[in-house]
């Protein structure tokens, strides 16, 4: 194909420009123009007809309607407007242009549709009793809460189109004056240039190929010397915008490296775009080799892939949500809530699908351990309760000795008692952790030995009774930043708990000490020990590993969930070591304290 010369490269282009730019500023001036008197037109119908609003609705409220016409003729004469009244039912019984017995039903107008609706109604149309267009603004007419009528006012637009007509005539011969101006302008500047643009064409070459560095020679003219300026100027920009792309793309994948949430992002072929380490883990597949590949080659789960496709089909700003099963790769089951929306590039073409993962899992966890706790709240509770109510009926029933009814007393009493410790441990509990989560545990340095030594006289008695001996092996320069009362009342139960279910003659050893960062307090016991099993769940409200037995020796199944509370609220952790036969060890984990607080 033949090349043709730089001149006739730019010089069409000149124009061509020109041309469209005027082209465009003519339909926007005339589109502006008509809008803004159409605008004005409108605000004016309404306006007269609020001035003659008042007096129509004092007609309509007489029940007279004779008058209205003649009052619309007079009032559209002296305004130069047409004056339309309408009952709700379409009728007109007033206008200032035709008799109103001769027109059509109204109901129908688009205008009147609106004003009956409780809107101001506009419309503008050919007048089929007027034979030409015009503009109509109809407002409703309220009498006691209810639209009685329709007052409707309209003028011809003709005059705008007309204005409108004569501005789009003087703008086009305006801008083919400029195009001509310009023309001859492009010809000198295209003839100028022809000789330096070589050397410009050499040089975008080289920023083409990747070569930013160098620096463009300026010419002596001074618009190529811009123009040089403005290449060299966006060679360094480019340059710049390189580097933060590029750095900004390692910011994203550090951040989606470092998101707890997994995202995966597939184009509308169903090809893996890119995923994130979470998903990854999540979805037991490995990123890199997954990156490029089919979703179902990397992602053997169906209901995945189902939710993809389903995806796909989204419209724009829709989104979708399920919740699948997944097993990861340490063969644990994951509760996986999706969401999933479409990607669009910048002219809102669909060019694939992002979902977000989300591993909601623990929540799942959390959602049965509330449901237990309910089911078990009613539990311990139902059964004193039962049992009082029966011996009450007993009682009342009044067919009892004295010596049975002080037996039904004592167990009714029995039962009080274990209610009212239910309802105490309930409440320390929840004390617990309204003061953790808002206000805070007002926290001190204290000595450990003394607090232990309190704990212990609180359930001497107890240990007293079944033969026990309570030991203290602890250091006296042993402290921790704890809340004296609670800490007292967390080794309470454990003490209380090892005593318990321990046999008479045993032993029961408490050890304080410092070990790295945290400072232990464990409890051993003597008694019969745990099985593996139930170590994870003791610490549960109301979790018992032989019920009967606990319920026998008074416990309220909510001793341990105490502890597991006061701890944590301490920043801290529990935990219990057990095994059939040879007693267990609970323990209390708390952060360490580096300063002596008697210094």
């Amino acid at each position: 194909m033949k090349r043709k010369q730089f001149f006739w490269h730019i010089y069409p282009s000149y124009v061509i420009i020109t041309f469209a730019a005027l082209a465009g500023i003519t339909l926007y001036s005339a589109s502006t123009f008509r809008s803004f008197h159409l605008n004005q037109t409108e605000m004016d119908l309404k306006a007269r007809a609020l001035l003659v609003k008042d007096e129509i609705v004092s007609y309509l409220q007489n029940g007279n309607y004779n008058p209205i016409d003649s009052f619309c003729v007079a009032k559209g004469k002296k305004s130069k407007t047409r004056i339309t009244i309408i009952l709700p039912d379409g009728l007109v019984v007033g206008d200032s242009e035709r008799d109103p017995e001769t027109m059509d039903n109204h109901a129908n107008r688009p205008e009147i549709i609106t004003a009956l609706g409780g809107h101001k109604g506009v419309s503008m149309r050919f007048s089929a009793t007027l034979q030409r267009n015009l503009m109509y603004v109809a407002l409703p007419l309220v009498i006691d809460n209810k639209i009685s009528a329709v007052l409707r006012t309209s003028l011809p637009i003709e005059s705008i189109t007309k204005a409108l007509h004569a501005t789009f005539y003087g703008v086009v011969l305006a801008g083919a004056l400029i195009v001509v101006i310009i023309g001859l302008i492009s010809v000198v500047i295209s003839r100028r240039f022809s000789k330096p643009v070589e050397e410009l064409k050499q040089g975008a070459e080289r920023f083409a190929s990747g070569e930013l560095k160098q620096k463009l020679a300026v010419p002596s003219t001074d618009e190529l010397g811009k123009l040089a300026e403005a290449m060299n100027t966006m060679a360094r920009q480019l340059d710049d915008r390189i580097s933060t792309i590029t750095r900004q793309h390692s910011e994203q994948q550090a951040i989606l490296s470092c998101m707890v949430e997994g995202v995966i992002a597939v184009t509308n072929d169903e090809y893996v775009i890119s995923l994130n380490e979470a998903a990854s883990a999540m979805l037991s597949v490995d990123r890199d080799s997954a990156t490029g590949r089919l979703i179902q080659e990397s992602i053997r789960n169906s209901d995945m892939q189902r939710f993809i496709k389903e995806t796909l089909l989204l419209d724009k700003m829709q989104t979708i949500e399920e919740e699948i099963v997944l097993t990861s790769a340490k063969l644990n089951v994951l509760f996986i809530q999706l969401h999933g929306t479409v990607l669009h590039d910048r002219q809102g073409n669909t060019i694939g699908a992002l979902m977000v993962l989300n591993d909601v899992t623990r929540m799942k966890r959390l959602e049965n351990i509330r449901r237990d706790f309910v089911a078990n709240v009613s539990h311990e509770l139902r059964t004193p309760l039962t049992s009082i109510h029966g011996f009450v009926e007993t009682l009342l029933e009044g067919n009892v000795d004295d010596e049975d009814r002080k037996r039904f007393l004592q167990i009714i009493a029995t039962h009080v008692d274990r209610l009212n410790s239910i309802i105490q441990d309930l409440l320390i509990l929840s004390k617990i952790e309204t003061d953790a989560e808002k206000e805070g545990l007002e926290l001190e340095k204290s000595q450990l030995v003394p607090v232990i030594k309190e704990a212990i006289m609180v359930c001497q008695k107890k240990a007293d009774d079944k033969n026990i001996a309570i030991n203290l092996e602890c250091d006296n320069g042993t402290y921790a930043v704890i809340n004296p009362f609670l800490i007292e009342q967390a080794i309470i139960n454990l003490i209380d708990n090892a005593v318990k279910y321990s046999d008479d003659g045993k032993q029961v050893t408490i050890k304080a000490f410092s070990t790295g960062n945290e400072v232990q307090i464990a409890v051993h016991d003597q008694g019969q020990g745990v099985e593996k099993k139930h170590l994870d769940r003791l610490f549960e409200r109301f979790y018992r590993v032989d019920k009967a037995r606990s319920r026998k020796l008074g416990g309220t199944g909510l001793g341990l969930a105490i502890v597991k509370h006061i701890v944590l609220a301490h920043n801290g952790n529990v935990s219990v070591q057990s095994k059939i036969g040879s007693g267990s060890v609970f323990s209390v984990h708390l952060p360490k304290t580096t300063d002596n607080p008697g210094r």
